[in-house]
C-alpha cells in the first residue's frame, strides 16, 4: 500500500510540474509562440488534459479526506459527561494491572475510545498462556476482571474487553563467549 501511495504521489507531482511548466512557458517565455504551436497538436492537448484530470482528482481526494478526517480521541467521558475525562493511558494501566494472571503472561494492552459521545472503551489484551489447559476459562477470567476494574474506575458500564492468546513458541540459544 505504501508503494502504491508513493507511485500515485509521484504521478501527481509530475502532472502538476508539467501543467505548471506549460502554463508558465506560454505566459512568460520568449518562446511562447513555440509553445502555442505545441498546443495545436492533439497529443499534447490530450496529455495536458490527462494531467489536469489527475490534478483535479488528487485535489478532490485530498479535500474529501480532510472533510471526513476524525480526530483521535484520547479521553473517555464516562456516562457522556463532558466535564469528566479519563485518559486512555490510565485505562490501559488499570486494564494491565487487572489482567495479571499467574497462568498467563500479558504481552500488550491496547485501548481505544469508541461511541458517539466518547463514553465507551474497547480494550484488546494479547497474552501468552503458560500452559495448554482450558484457555477459554482463562480468557473469560481475565476478561471479567478487566471489565469489572474498568467499570469500577469509570463508574459506569462501558468497557468491552477482548483477550487473545498468542503462540508461546520460545527458543533458547546458548552461545559460548571466549575472553581474549
Amino acid at each position: 500500500m505504501r508503494a502504491l501511495r508513493r507511485i500515485l504521489a509521484l504521478i501527481y507531482l509530475l502532472s502538476g510540474a508539467l501543467v505548471i511548466a506549460m502554463f508558465a512557458g506560454y505566459l512568460f517565455s520568449p518562446a511562447a509562440r513555440n509553445i502555442e504551436v505545441l498546443f495545436q497538436k492533439p497529443a499534447v492537448r490530450i496529455v495536458l488534459l490527462a494531467c489536469m484530470v489527475i490534478l483535479g482528482l488528487g485535489t478532490l481526494v485530498a479535500t474529501i479526506r480532510m472533510m471526513v478526517h476524525r480526530r483521535v480521541v484520547t479521553c473517555v467521558h464516562p456516562q457522556a459527561n463532558p466535564d469528566i475525562e479519563v485518559s486512555l493511558a490510565a485505562i490501559e494501566s488499570v486494564a494491565r494491572s487487572a489482567a495479571q494472571d499467574p497462568t498467563a503472561l500479558i504481552e500488550s494492552v491496547e485501548g481505544r475510545v469508541v461511541g458517539r459521545d466518547a463514553d465507551q472503551v474497547r480494550v484488546h489484551i494479547d497474552a501468552i498462556a503458560l500452559g495448554r489447559d482450558n484457555l477459554t476459562e482463562r480468557a473469560q477470567r481475565i476478561q471479567g476482571r478487566v471489565a469489572h476494574a474498568l467499570d469500577t474506575m469509570l463508574g459506569a458500564a462501558g468497557a468491552t474487553v477482548r483477550v487473545r492468546f498468542l503462540p508461546s513458541k520460545t527458543t533458547i540459544t546458548t552461545q559460548e563467549v571466549t575472553r581474549e
